[in-house]
């Protein structure tokens, strides 16, 4: 997936196991931070705005792999399990 770096796309592609290309966002603060965890636990490539312009996305060169593992995908699952435990089965 190419895109930019923003908490939505970043995720979605993560939850599903997708690969990024993400072109450099600059003004927008969490950009930095998004940047380094999409390297920490997503297959990545960053290129800049020029990059991007000028065609050269290196879409033929694999993606870099992720510094560290995957992150869980279970949050939901494993929130929804607890707040069932916190209510009770006959709360609702």
């Amino acid at each position: 997936m190419l895109a930019k770096p923003g908490f939505s796309t970043l995720c979605e592609a993560l939850g599903h196991g997708c690969g990024l290309i993400l072109v450099e966002r600059h003004g927008f603060a969490e950009a930095a931070a998004l940047c380094r965890g999409v390297q920490n636990h997503g297959f990545h490539r960053l290129i800049t705005a020029r990059q991007l312009q000028a065609g050269d996305w290196g879409l033929t060169e694999p993606l870099l792999p992720p510094r560290h593992g995957p992150l869980a995908t279970s949050g939901a699952q494993a929130a929804s399990r607890h707040m069932a435990g916190v209510l009770g089965e006959n709360s609702f």
